[in-house]
Order: C-alpha cells, then sequence, then structure tokens
C-alpha cells in the first residue's frame, strides 16, 4: 500500500497529483467495467476537483462532462480554469437540490469514494434521482466502502488498531479522532438499496474486508452478519436502469 497524501496537502492542488489520481480511478475501478464511453454524456458525483470529468473528456471522448460536489476543490486548483474546457460543468452544492441539472439526462454517472459518507436516507435520496436522472438503459458506476472497509472512517491514519470503527462506539473514536462518519451498510445492504431505487444489478465486485481473526476474536459484536458481508470491504457495482419504462413506486415505499 503506497503513502497517502494528507486530504489537505497544497500537492493535491496540482494537474501532475490529479493526473495521476484520475488516471488511478479509471484503471482500479472504472475501467473494469464493460460501457462504452465514447461519445456519452457523464455526470461525476463527488468530483472534489474535478479530475476525473477532465479525464473523461481528454482520454476517453466522452461528449461531456459534469462533475458535482457538495464541497468542491477546484477553485484551489490554480493551473486550469475548468471554465476553458468545452463541454465541462462543475457544480457545487446537493445533488437533488443544483437547478442546471434538475431536467437533465445522463448516459452514465460514475460515484466513487462518497456513497458512503451519506446517511442511509440522503443514500436513497441521491439514488433514486440517479435513477431518475439516467435515459433508459443507461449505466450508474459506484464504488463504494462497506461498514467493514479496512479503512473504515479513514482511522487507519490514526491508530493501528483495526477496523476500530467496528468495535468501538462513536464516542470513543471521537476521543483519538473526529473521524468522518461511516453509513453503517454492508454490502448487502446497498445491493438492496440500488435494487429498491429500481436499478438492475449488472455486475458485482468486491475487496477484502474482515478476515476469519479477525471476526474471532470479536464474534459477539458480528455474530448477526453473515461471513461475506463481513469479508466484503468495498463494492465495484454496475448498475443499469432498464430500458423499458416499469412501474417503481412499490419498490420505494
Amino acid at each position: 500500500m503506497g503513502v497517502e497524501v494528507p486530504w489537505d496537502s497544497p500537492e493535491k492542488l496540482t494537474l501532475k497529483w490529479g493526473d495521476t489520481q484520475a488516471n488511478n480511478l479509471w484503471g482500479s475501478i472504472f475501467s473494469g467495467f464493460e460501457i462504452g464511453w465514447k461519445g456519452k454524456s457523464v455526470l461525476d458525483f463527488g468530483c472534489l476537483w474535478g479530475y476525473f470529468p477532465k479525464f473523461l473528456l481528454e482520454e476517453k471522448g466522452v461528449r461531456e462532462a459534469v462533475g458535482i460536489d457538495i464541497h468542491p476543490k477546484w477553485e484551489g486548483v490554480s493551473e486550469w480554469d475548468y471554465r476553458s474546457m468545452t463541454n465541462l460543468k462543475l457544480h457545487s452544492g446537493d445533488l437533488t437540490e443544483i437547478v442546471e441539472i434538475q431536467e437533465r439526462k445522463f448516459d452514465i454517472i460514475t460515484t466513487a469514494g462518497t456513497i458512503f459518507l451519506l446517511n442511509p436516507s440522503k443514500q436513497e435520496e441521491v439514488l433514486t434521482w440517479m435513477f431518475d436522472h439516467l435515459k433508459p438503459g443507461g449505466s450508474l458506476l459506484v464504488q463504494t466502502r462497506t461498514f467493514f472497509s479496512y479503512n473504515g472512517g479513514d482511522l487507519h491514519n490514526v491508530t493501528n488498531t483495526p477496523h476500530p470503527h467496528v468495535i468501538f462506539s462513536d464516542r470513543v473514536i471521537n476521543k483519538i479522532s473526529r473521524s468522518r462518519k461511516l453509513s453503517p451498510m454492508s454490502a448487502t445492504g446497498y445491493l438492496m438499496l440500488f435494487h429498491r431505487s429500481g436499478f438492475e444489478i449488472k455486475e458485482v465486485r468486491r475487496t477484502t474486508g474482515i478476515d476469519e481473526d479477525f471476526f474471532k476474536k470479536h464474534q459477539e459484536k458480528l455474530w448477526f452478519y453473515s461471513k461475506r458481508d463481513l469479508g466484503t470491504g468495498d463494492i465495484y457495482v454496475h448498475l443499469m436502469k432498464p430500458k423499458n419504462d416499469r412501474d417503481i413506486s412499490e419498490m420505494r415505499q
């Protein structure tokens, strides 16, 4: 595992770092999904600096790239002006409230490392919005941590204790770190939520979560989860909006 660059490092405001980050996102996550990108309209949810939408325009031939972030970082990037790029739009704010995109339909929506930061009710609201704003047959590509990810709320940066967010309460955790709160969702919980939002689940890839030794040591806290969910730290999911309209109102009640 490489050395992580601190969240607020000035290095992250450089195009060198940004281009590397975008290439890594592509290579480790999105290149594995078998869909066509050229000529498509794409929305990236949780784009931070805007490097990945920029990459899709420059390297993958998408027709249009729209980036959304509620706490954007792109204004701090001095080496490029996103406003000068044709067909790149970056919007700050709540996805469900940004006026400029409420009437839009996209071919592809991408999101990496963002969904797990939302509380469960907001997750469902955002996923429902994404379903409604995809064209029929469009794809939502998701990478998200589950509750059993090794880095949890990024606590691996402040303690050597594995999975502290799983075995300790927030009250205890807050004594050592004001870490980002992790949605307590397992892989199964996410897949149920995706289905409830109306999507067809086309592909699921999983990375390692809690191992057998950790489970045995803390079994009294974990016995009610399935072994497969405990063993899944991240999921990479290809979701599709069905090409034919169907009544999904009962699924959303």
